[in-house]
């Protein structure tokens, strides 16, 4: 309940202070005694529009404080939860207008923005006159009066029909796509055939696209390549070539090292570097044996990447993403062919 309302510098007001007694409270008075200023200073406790226009002359700026005890109000108890605010039984409104026109709200001291001034007003207080009762113009305020009366009858009843409710509105929305997808049915099963085509017949496999790339390199670069491996195995091969000299080198010490021990060790290296390089020139030798450019099969892997560049373009930038496109186009074609079933 409303326990006292304090206006400061509000209108004709210089400082007032009203203390509420439980029950029924009243104001009289003539006409122009002040009891519309007390209610239009209580509205802008509430958080409704306020104007610098009410500060009073020679003041800078009004205040309007309400004091509510809340006890047992479990709705404004949680809303001070969730705002981070500090649980008592008392709840102190309190609106300051400065003459720029600033507005400064709080509650129980915590300054708060307007809109959460006015959730807690609004689970306090309904003004009843022309044109004041916000309450009733919300959906869910008479609904929830309703409720009010039988809820234990009620709620288990209530929570199965929300139930049904949302599951007909699911469907009736599900319904609603279906019957927009049939008119435009048969474009629609005719591009996703086309799609799944494409993409099956295309075979594509993990990999194969960097294995496809790596190749083209290499097919692009097969002069660079074999001009360097014959070079390579030349240097290796040729007489006095590297092999020569090492194999030279090698003999010389191997008929002196018995006289100084110090040289095994160099001995050893040159035998083990004439057998890497001598199996580094078998291998370069093999590969100029087996390597010849293939035409045919360069024209291949260009097509077939470009065959990968197209499907990436419209259907995913991976085999994944490819994949994936393609188990949902097949599903959608599925439903499609059985859309008046669905429908039914």
């Amino acid at each position: 309940m409303l326990q006292s309302l304090h206006v400061h510098n509000f209108a004709l007001i210089e400082d007032a202070k009203i203390d509420f007694a439980p029950g029924f409270n009243i104001f009289t008075g003539e006409t122009g005694a002040g009891k519309s200023i007390l209610i239009d200073a209580f509205g802008v406790v509430l958080g409704n529009r306020a104007s610098a226009d009410y500060i009073r002359s020679g003041a800078d700026s009004f205040w309007v404080q309400a004091v509510f005890d809340i006890s047992g109000i479990e709705a404004v108890k949680s809303l001070l939860t969730e705002q981070g605010i500090d649980e008592e039984d008392e709840l102190f409104l309190r609106r300051r207008i400065l003459a720029n026109g600033k507005s400064q709200a709080t509650v129980n001291g915590v300054q708060v923005p307007l809109a959460v001034l006015k959730s807690f007003s609004e689970l306090l207080v309904d003004i009843h006159g022309q044109h004041e009762n916000q309450a009733l113009l919300k959906s869910d305020a008479p609904l929830a009066l309703v409720d009010l009366y039988g809820r234990e009858e009620i709620a288990p009843v209530r929570k199965t029909y929300r139930e049904l409710y949302t599951a007909y509105l699911t469907t009736q929305a599900k319904l609603t796509q279906l019957e927009q997808t049939g008119s435009e049915r048969e474009r629609i099963l005719d591009r996703l055939e086309w799609e799944i085509k494409e993409i099956t017949e295309a075979a594509l496999e993990a990999g194969e696209l960097e294995a496809l790339q790596e190749e083209v390199k290499r097919l692009q670069n097969s002069g660079k390549i074999m001009t360097a491996v014959n070079s390579a195995h030349e240097y290796l091969d040729s007489e006095r070539g590297i092999l020569d000299n090492l194999a030279a080198a090698k003999d010389q010490l191997a008929a002196v090292v018995r006289y100084d021990e110090r040289l095994h060790n160099a001995c050893e290296s040159l035998e083990g570097s004439w057998i890497a390089l001598d199996e580094c020139r078998r291998e370069l030798s093999d590969y100029l044996s087996r390597e010849e450019y293939d035409a045919a099969r360069a024209a291949y892997v260009e097509e077939r990447l470009d065959l990968w560049y197209r499907l990436q373009k419209k259907y995913g930038d991976s085999y994944e993403a490819i994949t994936a496109y393609l188990g949902q186009a097949q599903q959608q074609a599925d439903e499609l062919a059985q859309l008046e079933s669905n429908i039914a």
